[in-house]
C-alpha cells in the first residue's frame, strides 16, 4: 500500500519535473527571444538616430558646399564681367586712337601734297590749316603708337617724315609740283598702304573682341 502511494508520488514529482522543466524550457526560449528583438530593437534604434543624424551633418554640409560654390561663381563672374569691360574700355581705347590716327594721317598728307601744287600766295592762306593740319597728325600719331605695332609705328613715322620733308623743300623754293609727279604719286602710294594697315589693326581689335 505504502509502496503504491510512493510510486504514485514519484510519478506525479516526474510529472511536475517534466512540466516544470517544460516551463523553463519555454521561459528561456522565449527570453531569449524577447532579448534578442529587444537587442535587435535597440541597435535599430541607435542606428536609426545615428544616420539621422548623420543625414543632417551631410545636408548641411552640402548646403554649405552649394553655397561656397555659388558663392565662388558669383566671384567668377563678377571676374570675368570685370575683365570683359576692361578688355572693351581698352579695345575701344585703341579702336578711337587708330581711327583718330588713320583719318589725321590721311587728311595731313593730302593736305601736304595739295600745298606743294598751289602757287605762292595760296600757299600762304592755306599755311594756317597745314601747320594746324600737321600738328593734329603729330598728336594722332603719339596717341596711337602704343598701340600699333612696332613695324607699323614705323612706317607711319617714316612716311609722314619722307612726305613732310619733301613737301616743305617744294614749297620753300616756291617750286609747283604738278599732280603727275612720280615722287606724288609714289607718297600717295604710300600713303594708301599705311591707312589700309591702319584698318587692318582696326579690325582686328575688333574681332578680337
Amino acid at each position: 500500500m505504502l509502496k503504491m502511494e510512493f510510486i504514485k508520488l514519484l510519478e506525479i514529482v516526474e510529472h511536475l519535473m517534466a512540466a516544470l522543466f517544460l516551463i523553463v524550457l519555454l521561459v528561456w526560449l522565449f527570453g531569449q527571444t524577447w532579448i534578442r528583438e529587444w537587442i535587435k530593437g535597440r541597435f535599430s534604434e541607435a542606428v536609426g538616430k545615428q544616420l539621422e543624424s548623420h543625414k543632417h551633418e551631410l545636408a548641411r554640409d552640402l548646403e554649405a558646399h552649394k553655397t561656397s560654390l555659388l558663392r565662388e561663381l558669383e566671384q567668377y563672374r563678377a571676374n570675368v564681367d570685370l575683365k570683359r569691360a576692361i578688355a572693351l574700355q581698352t579695345a575701344n581705347a585703341q579702336t578711337q586712337a587708330l581711327q583718330q590716327l588713320h583719318f589725321a594721317f590721311n587728311d595731313d598728307m593730302n593736305m601736304e601734297l595739295s600745298c606743294t601744287q598751289m602757287p605762292d600766295d595760296l600757299r600762304r592762306v592755306a599755311e594756317t590749316e597745314r601747320h594746324k593740319k600737321c600738328e593734329a597728325g603729330n598728336v594722332a600719331y603719339r596717341s596711337a603708337e602704343i598701340y600699333l605695332p612696332p613695324e607699323l609705328a614705323h612706317l607711319v613715322a617714316k612716311t609722314r617724315g619722307t612726305a613732310l620733308n619733301w613737301a616743305v623743300d617744294r614749297m620753300k623754293g616756291g617750286k609747283i609740283v604738278s599732280i603727275d609727279d612720280p615722287k606724288v604719286h609714289a607718297i600717295m602710294k604710300d600713303v594708301v598702304t599705311v591707312c589700309g594697315l591702319i584698318r587692318a589693326e582696326i579690325k582686328k581689335i575688333n574681332i578680337e573682341i
